[in-house]
C-alpha cells in the first residue's frame, strides 16, 4: 500500500489497536501517532516507551482478551485531541530522534560532552541544513 493511501485509513479511523505479542518501537504506531489518530497497544517492549501520555493513547493492562476488550471500549468512550497527537507525533522525526540520541550520549559523557554539537561535524546540522532547502 503506498504512503498516501495509508495515510488517508489512519487519519479516517477512530483507534489504532496493536496487539502485539512481541515488538520493538513500532511504526504502525508512529505512523498512527502522525495522522493524529489515537492508539492503544498491548504493554509489549516498544510500545509503553512510545504512549508516554495518556492524551495519545493507552496501554492495556495485560495481553489477555478481557484486556484488549476492556481497553478499546476505554478508548473508545473517550474524546481525543487529533491535533495534539500529531504534535507529540514529531517527537518521533529524525531531528527529534537524533536530539533525544545526543542527549543521551551527552549524559553519558558527562563532563566530557561537547558544551556544542556543531563543532563536532565541519558540516551543517540537520536544522540547519532543512531551513536553508
Amino acid at each position: 500500500m503506498d504512503q498516501e493511501r495509508l495515510a488517508t485509513l489512519l487519519q479516517a479511523a477512530d483507534l489504532l489497536v496493536s496487539c502485539s505479542e512481541y515488538e520493538g518501537i513500532s511504526n504502525v504506531l508512529l505512523e498512527a501517532l502522525s495522522c493524529g489518530t489515537p492508539v492503544a497497544a498491548t504493554p509489549v517492549w516498544g510500545s509503553p516507551e512510545v504512549i508516554t501520555d495518556d492524551r495519545i493513547g493507552l496501554l492495556f493492562r495485560e495481553r489477555s482478551s478481557a484486556a484488549i476488550a476492556d481497553g478499546i471500549r476505554a478508548a473508545m468512550a473517550r474524546s481525543w485531541d487529533r491535533s495534539f497527537i500529531r504534535r507529540y507525533s514529531l517527537r518521533y522525526d529524525w531531528q527529534g530522534t537524533a536530539d533525544q540520541h545526543y542527549a543521551i550520549m551527552c549524559r553519558a559523557l558527562g563532563p566530557l560532552a561537547p558544551a556544542d554539537p556543531a563543532k563536532l561535524t565541519s558540516e551543517r546540522t540537520i536544522g540547519e541544513r532543512a531551513q536553508t532547502a
